[in-house]
């Protein structure tokens, strides 16, 4: 058996527990590694969780002990992914966070066949050119804090001299997609209730955010685009909730950005519309609170 103990920067002693147990020489290798030097990988919506510096691979261990209290995101990014590989968790607690960051949800949609950008994840900014090298991006490049809301610390980079002024770690780097805009919709169960666009109104931004001036247009959600919102929703386990969908001009291939938990009221320009979406909500809701649906649409691992 070959077992992999990860480590935060402040559990230690997960070090000696590996040099312990290959101590007992009983044919059981066990290595002790740092969450920080891993690099997650996501193209052609297939994820891959290696180490960054020697390309270790993580499908090279049958079990991985997920040690210390630190990188939640990413610990429960690892298990989902891990338990995909058919490969043993401890400890399995890491399957019942929330998937509140950017991380898990790109690495969860990928893994449920939701279509998203290629991404990268690494911890630390100063791995970000290395892990950028070696996943083979090329620049334009969009680098996201993972925990990032309405627009924060989300920036567009055109070179490796605006990585090195980066002020912030703990990011996912995209390659740039171009659009005009993007669609924001909310989904309700199993159902889209409401759709528009986020159209920003500067070049000089690639946000269509509406906290960062984007404008919105209220319109009818592409019929090709309603299963892949559905679909979002339900493996992240977010049964209402309001999404992101861009399509990229060039390719004409939409990806889903991100799940959103808290987002915001769509501003609906007249009285009816938002009358009419609130009796949406209300009826869902209702159905429920009657036993109709208990809510869950996805299995629990």
């Amino acid at each position: 058996m070959n077992c992999l103990i990860l480590l935060s920067q402040h559990s230690p002693s997960g070090e000696g527990l590996a040099n312990n147990l290959n101590g007992l020489h009983v044919g059981n290798t066990y290595v002790a590694r740092r969450y920080d030097e891993l690099m997650v990988v996501i193209k052609n919506n297939i994820v891959q969780i290696d180490f960054l510096a020697d390309g270790g691979h993580l499908t090279d261990f049958d079990l991985v002990y997920l040690r210390g209290m630190e990188n939640a995101p990413l610990r429960h990014a690892l298990a989902v992914y891990l338990w995909a590989q058919k490969i043993a968790v401890v400890n399995s607690e890491s399957f019942n966070f929330q998937t509140m960051t950017k991380l898990e949800q790109n690495v969860v949609m990928a893994l449920e066949g939701v279509p998203v950008a290629d991404s990268l994840y690494v911890s630390s900014r100063k791995n970000y050119l290395a892990a950028i090298e070696k996943a083979g991006f090329d620049f334009p490049l969009v680098v996201k804090a993972i925990d990032g809301k309405n627009g924060n610390h989300n920036v567009k980079v055109g070179s490796a001299v605006d990585i090195d002024n980066l002020g912030f770690d703990d990011a996912i780097i995209q390659p740039y997609l171009p659009n005009d805009f993007d669609y924001r919709t909310i989904v309700a169960g199993e159902k889209v209730i409401v759709s528009y666009k986020r159209i920003r109104q500067s070049e000089e931004s690639h946000l269509n955010n509406i906290a960062r001036g984007g404008h919105s247009e209220f319109v009818d959600l592409p019929k090709e685009l309603e299963p892949i919102a559905i679909a979002a929703a339900r493996a992240v386990g977010r049964e209402f909730t309001g999404l992101d969908i861009l399509t990229n001009k060039s390719t004409g291939k939409s990806v889903v950005l991100e799940v959103n938990f808290n987002f915001g009221e769509p501003l609906f320009p007249n009285v009816n519309d938002r009358k009419s979406y609130h009796q949406k909500v209300d009826n869902y809701f209702q159905s429920l609170a009657q036993g109709e649906n208990d809510g869950r649409n996805i299995k629990v691992n």
